[in-house]
């Protein structure tokens, strides 16, 4: 959240869309500098997840490499890879098997700056953030280490996204 602050402090227009509840309270929503840049829209059904993501420029997983992140995969990373939108997330857990700059926009350290800088270059690169890079499954077929579930996923997420249901595999 303090990035978020950070790019638009640096004078580059930014906004978080944050989902989901949380079981506690964050804080720094209270802090007008980094509030007035945040849309909460709250819980959401699952179905609606696609259409958010559509609607988003960038996909972010923060995060930093220590012993609970490098060995944990978050669910949403599997949509977000799929989506085509470039995706930031730091050296950590799937981070650490991604191309920098072609896959995903690999973190560093992970912390606010970081996340800022990558943010900046998206928004000053306009040619990158459009490049196509749904090359998850790809990723897929050369990591053994993942399963394969992931894989038919991302192919079925990549067709839907593209607007192009008729193309997305049956795996009824």
């Amino acid at each position: 959240m303090d990035a978020i602050a950070l790019v638009n402090g640096r004078g580059f227009r930014v906004k978080m869309v944050k989902a989901g509840r949380q079981g506690y309270v964050l804080t720094k929503f209270s802090d007008p500098k980094i509030a007035r840049h945040v849309i909460d829209v709250g819980f959401i059904a699952h179905r609606e997840v696609p259409r958010l993501l559509a609607a988003a420029d960038v996909l972010i997983e923060p995060g930093r490499s220590n012993e609970f992140n490098d060995y944990r995969f978050p669910s949403k990373l599997p949509k977000y890879l799929a989506s085509g939108k470039p995706v930031v997330l730091p050296r950590s857990n799937i981070g650490l098997l991604l191309k920098n700059g072609e896959e995903a926009m690999v973190l560093e350290h992970g912390d606010s700056a970081d996340i800022a800088d990558a943010l900046q270059r998206l928004a000053a690169d306009p040619d990158f953030a459009k490049q196509d890079r749904p090359k998850w499954p790809r990723l897929c077929v050369a990591q053994s280490r993942l399963d394969e579930e992931h894989c038919r996923l991302a192919e079925l997420l990549r067709a839907v996204s593209r607007g192009r249901s008729q193309d997305a595999p049956d795996y009824r």
